[in-house]
């Protein structure tokens, strides 16, 4: 028990001690798919120093049953795997506007057309790559996941997304 207490405070810390690269802005485009539909949506984020930074994204979700447009914000703790390549995580937030075809209601009662505003909360995980590192790039690339509760009017539930992005760094 000593052996593995004593390796997990070692990853632990040797995690928290590994710095990535976090540039002072970047500004691009993520696209996802899964249950929130898919979309294009515009990203920025500011770095808050050697491992931090906030990221905020204005988007669009599309589906068969309705379309979405809201805001996502999310914190991340940022590090180095190898020279360029890092992962992240952290916090995240949603907040959206959208519309609907079809769907239940409170009473349990189909309706064909309503629209609503909506929430969730959740993490936001990735891995990322800057080309500025090694081919002297200002671009960075992440596919991400945002695993997410959400809170809806008609339906509230978990709820899953991958990304790809694209970002310019400066």
């Amino acid at each position: 028990m000593k052996k593995i207490i004593f390796v997990f405070i070692a990853t632990t810390i040797l995690t928290l001690t590994v710095k990535s690269q976090i540039h002072p802005s970047t500004v691009g485009l993520r696209t996802s798919v899964g249950n929130y539909g898919i979309g294009p949506e515009l990203s920025y984020q500011y770095g808050l120093g050697d491992i931090n930074r906030v990221e905020v994204g204005l988007g669009i979700g599309l589906d068969n049953n309705f379309d979405r447009f809201g805001i996502t914000g999310a914190f991340h703790w940022a590090f180095d795997v190898e020279s360029g390549f890092s992962w992240y995580g952290g916090p995240g937030i949603q907040g959206w506007l959208y519309s609907f075809n079809k769907g239940i209601n409170t009473n349990a009662q189909f309706i064909n057309n309503g629209s609503g505003i909506g929430a969730a909360v959740g993490a936001h995980i990735g891995v990322e790559y800057d080309f500025n590192k090694e081919l002297d790039l200002p671009f960075s690339a992440s596919l991400d996941s945002r695993p997410m509760f959400n809170f809806v009017d008609y339906y509230s539930g978990f709820e899953f997304a991958l990304g790809l992005s694209i970002r310019y760094t400066f």
